[in-house]
């Protein structure tokens, strides 16, 4: 008995010592600091000649009983998932329905294997979410917690979700093939977008720190003071935007980060993706194009966003990207990917209600986005002038 006691007594000292590791700092690394010296380019819309076509549309939900909230669709191998749509998938080619544990969706998801779990949130006004085999249609776990997460995404064995007890919030590992949870965190704050996970580690956003965990215990791995809003991955880098940097760190599992650059000048991160050798980064002012390996920027252009409206994703298609912009009121840019030539905008396009949520991933030179309500999904072609 007394040995119980005492083993008891040491993994319960090795639990809080674990959190109370030693906070790192930035003075602590050298890395290499980058300088901005690009000119913002003018986003004037009287020289935007290109235009939109629209290739189809399809009926997600009903806007009359539309949900409380509204995520970002996801494309994958052709088709697009939509939070608010559970049951179906959509493809990407022509807006047809694949219903989730029909002949068709077992055939057309066969090639998923083990991601055919998929997270699902803001389905109801409470926030409920659900994790449903798309080969089967099974809804395998129901919740009204919340993920890490804005839009939906596939899960292997380990589910990662925030969760509200009393007035704390508590970071939550759930192993999927026994359903359980395997470890939790308090977080001080913690919002969506505000987690990368690894294949075996994650990192997160608490109050003023970046912590990584290891996946399967939750142990710290490390602690780092700096004050972020967001946390960014393209699988080679996380990015973090604090104070008037945005940092670069390597994604890999390390007992001690490591800070590939740093890029001065720029506000906090409100979106990112990475297509090709290019990485396109949205700020409340602006938006640029990267040259992620060395944190170089390519182009940049005067972008008016209010980071705390909204949680779009810029599109990016083989030849554009597309980013929301607000003057009076919302609209859409469209940017060549490469030079940062402003090529189209919505604001004058009549076929579709305003777009709203926009797919990180375009197919070919054609993006996917939602309208306000997230009721309705569009497929759209931009055309350049004469083209």
């Amino acid at each position: 008995m007394r040995t119980m006691i005492r083993l008891g007594i040491i993994l319960l000292f090795a639990a809080c010592d674990s959190f109370a590791q030693q906070v790192l700092t930035l003075d602590e690394f050298w890395f290499p600091t980058v300088a901005d010296t690009f000119a913002v380019r003018d986003t004037d819309l009287a020289d935007v000649s290109g235009s939109w076509q629209l290739k189809w549309n399809t009926e997600i939900f009903k806007s009359s009983s539309a949900p409380y909230t509204v995520s970002n669709p996801l494309l994958r191998d052709g088709f697009i998932f939509v939070s608010k749509a559970p049951e179906f998938a959509i493809k990407a080619a022509t807006g047809e329905k694949v219903y989730f544990g029909s002949a068709e969706a077992a055939r057309a998801f066969a090639s998923f294997g083990g991601d055919s779990l998929i997270y699902f949130t803001g389905l109801d006004n409470s926030g409920g979410a659900a994790l449903v085999n798309i080969l089967t249609g099974e809804r395998r776990w129901t919740s009204a917690q919340q993920p890490v997460a804005k839009a939906p995404f596939f899960v292997n064995d380990v589910l990662l979700f925030r969760k509200k007890v009393g007035n704390l919030w508590k970071l939550v590992a759930m192993d999927l093939s026994t359903m359980t949870d395997m470890w939790s965190m308090p977080l001080e704050r913690f919002s969506y977008g505000e987690a990368y996970l690894g294949p075996d580690y994650v990192i997160v956003k608490n109050q003023k720190q970046l912590i990584a965990l290891d996946l399967r215990s939750g142990r710290i791995l490390w602690q780092m003071a700096m004050q972020a809003y967001h946390i960014y991955s393209d699988g080679e880098f996380v990015y973090v935007g604090s104070e008037g940097k945005i940092y670069a760190l390597r994604a890999k599992r390390t007992e001690r980060p490591e800070i590939a650059w740093a890029l001065e000048g720029h506000g906090p991160i409100v979106d990112l993706t990475t297509k090709g050798d290019l990485t396109y980064v949205l700020t409340p002012g602006e938006l640029f194009a990267l040259n992620a390996d060395k944190g170089r920027i390519v182009w940049k252009a005067a972008m008016v966003f209010n980071a705390t409206m909204d949680f779009d994703l810029l599109a990016v298609t083989d030849s554009f990207v597309v980013a929301p912009h607000y003057e009076m009121d919302r609209f859409n840019l469209v940017f060549d990917r490469w030079t940062g030539e402003m090529v189209a905008t919505d604001m004058d396009f009549p076929a579709v209600a305003p777009l709203h949520r926009l797919c990180g991933r375009g197919d070919g030179d054609i993006f996917f986005a939602t309208d306000a309500e997230g009721a309705r999904l569009y497929a759209l072609e931009v055309q350049r002038s004469g083209g």
